[in-house]
């Protein structure tokens, strides 16, 4: 008799657990936000806006409508389902401050959303009412600076066979700045050391994270920076003073290669911050910040500077007396 219980008390429990696991497979619970009232932002992609002063609580109603009516994906289909790097985050920042983020991609025809516990809803192709991703931005390394200031960059690479040199941009920041801010030399140097260092401190980091650029890639973007500013309207102003100096587009490119590798090695540690951000971090230490810069600003002052300076501050203090030197014999009044 008890061997008679034990066994159905084991069918029993194998019923449970079966059905357990078949009622796991349909996932039916739709999302739930809380009252409209209790938030505060709302957080598009990497932009937060506050609600009633820069987003309409008539577009706010219409979203949160939109995210609770999107149907839930089923155990089975969800497998085949990944957000992958592109998508676009949505958030809702309430009073209290807790956030609930939405992942928003696209696979074949069909829009998804995932939210933070990992479950996928379908028919999601309303974000497109509310949120658009945007291409990223190549800065532009030359074309469009002043007329002066692009005589001087010509002048300065004619001494440097690279212009990765801390003496090559003391020289262009304090003497541009001057030109185009109408700033003291004192102010500039001022200005310019303090630039520096921070230029310094986030590529010594970016270097110990182990962010690179490969030749193949540099070589590809100095070939888009080229064909971009021989064809922009800026080139016919700049035309005389290339063939003047004696130096083509594509040699002065060349010769701002290292830099413009420094550049996006250093562009990987905001685009790691934009992602964090986008993501719904917004903490550094103690604080919270409300918008992409200040956390992205926070993160440098309060993680990469201290860090790096203990690291740092004594070769950077070398290499800026050279720069001083330099600067001081040739080009101080």
């Amino acid at each position: 008799m008890n061997t008679a219980k034990i066994m159905l008390g084991v069918i029993a429990l194998s019923f449970l657990l079966l059905t357990s696991c078949s009622n796991k497979e349909i996932q039916a619970k739709y999302i739930e936000i809380p009252e409209i009232d209790s938030i505060k932002q709302i957080q598009l992609n990497s932009m937060r806006l506050d609600i009633e002063e820069q987003y309409s609580k008539e577009k706010l109603t219409s979203l949160v409508k939109d995210l609770e009516e999107a149907p839930p994906v089923n155990d089975a289909e969800s497998k085949d389902l990944k957000r992958g790097e592109d998508y676009t985050p949505i958030g809702l920042i309430y009073k209290d401050g807790t956030k609930n983020m939405f992942y928003f991609f696209q696979k074949g025809d069909n829009w998804y959303l995932e939210t933070e516990d990992g479950y996928f809803y379908e028919e999601a192709e309303f974000i497109n009412d509310y949120c658009r991703n945007g291409g990223e931005l190549n800065p532009k390394v030359v074309a469009g600076m002043p007329v002066e200031n692009l005589k001087l960059v010509l002048e300065l690479q004619k001494d440097f066979d690279e212009t990765l040199d801390m003496r090559y941009f003391y020289v262009l920041g304090v003497r541009g700045n001057m030109k185009s801010q109408e700033i003291s030399e004192e102010e500039a140097i001022n200005f310019v050391e303090k630039d520096l260092w921070n230029d310094w401190a986030l590529y010594r980091y970016a270097l110990e994270q182990g962010y690179g650029f490969s030749d193949q890639k540099l070589e590809l973007l100095i070939d888009e920076y080229v064909e971009d500013y021989t064809n922009s309207e800026k080139y016919s102003d700049y035309r005389q003073i290339y063939e003047t100096a004696g130096i083509t587009v594509e040699e002065c490119f060349e010769k701002y290669k290292e830099y413009i590798r420094a550049h996006m090695i250093m562009q990987q540690v905001y685009n790691a911050r934009q992602k964090e951000f986008r993501d719904g971090k917004d903490t550094v230490g103690e604080k919270v910040c409300n918008n992409l810069d200040e956390y992205y600003t926070t993160f440098v002052t309060e993680v990469i500077e201290p860090e790096m300076k203990e690291k740092e501050w004594n070769n950077f203090q070398e290499k800026l007396e050279e720069a001083r030197t330099y600067y001081s014999e040739r080009y101080s009044k």
